[in-house]
């Protein structure tokens, strides 16, 4: 009976050991170098939408819309990315041409044209 009480202590005790060691995922994207124009532009934008707000430009509503808006367009990007013929010169174009678009929506509920940022892809 002792030695099950001791075993079921050792056992606990070894679980909650487990459970507090810290996972080797990544916790944060904002170490990750930023390569390609693409993604420079979309760190651009997500930087820009997050100082918009707090500088009261933009109220949270446009802030969850334009993130939620942004979010999809990275996620179009990356939906390209995975396919087997990879993501092509046309693909590139499109993703930069709504990146664009977002700027534009964005310097439009800012009531600014102070950014004006454009994507350009080079040409394959």
């Amino acid at each position: 009976m002792a030695n099950n009480k001791i075993v079921a202590v050792v056992i606990t005790l070894a679980t909650a050991g487990l459970i507090g060691l810290p996972a080797n995922a990544q916790y944060s994207l904002r170490e990750q170098p930023v390569v390609g124009s693409l993604h420079e532009m979309e760190a651009s934008l997500t930087a820009q939408l997050n100082n918009d707000y707090n500088a009261g430009l933009i109220d949270p509503f446009q802030l969850s819309k334009m993130t939620r808006d942004l979010d999809a367009i990275r996620c179009r990007e990356e939906a390209f990315r995975m396919r087997t013929k990879g993501m092509t010169p046309t693909d590139e174009m499109r993703i930069a041409g709504k990146l664009n678009m977002f700027q534009a929506n964005l310097n439009e509920a800012c009531g600014t044209n102070a950014y004006s940022t454009h994507v350009q892809v080079a040409q394959h």
